[in-house]
């Protein structure tokens, strides 16, 4: 008997063919239940990323546009009047 054999026996709890071929099946279905699941991770994860990218990268822009705007604002009132400057 080969080791593969023993060792899946031994987990398996139960010599037989019939068993190790239950428990490499069952092995091969964890496998892929756990690529799928780290697939969806990644790319969820990766969809979030990019949202919090573009809603950063909005608030930039809205931030630039609402100091521009405040800028031609204070320009048109004339000089401020502020004692510490």
């Amino acid at each position: 008997m080969r080791t593969r054999e023993r060792l899946a026996d031994a987990v398996a709890g139960q010599p037989g063919r019939l068993q190790r071929k239950q428990f490499v099946r069952s092995l091969k279905e964890t496998a892929v239940r756990a690529v799928v699941t780290a697939s969806v991770t990644f790319a969820v994860g990766w969809v979030l990323k990019r949202m919090f990218e573009n809603s950063v990268a909005d608030a930039a822009k809205e931030g630039a546009a609402e100091g521009a705007q405040q800028d031609v604002v204070e320009e048109r009132k004339g000089p401020s009047k502020a004692p510490y400057q």
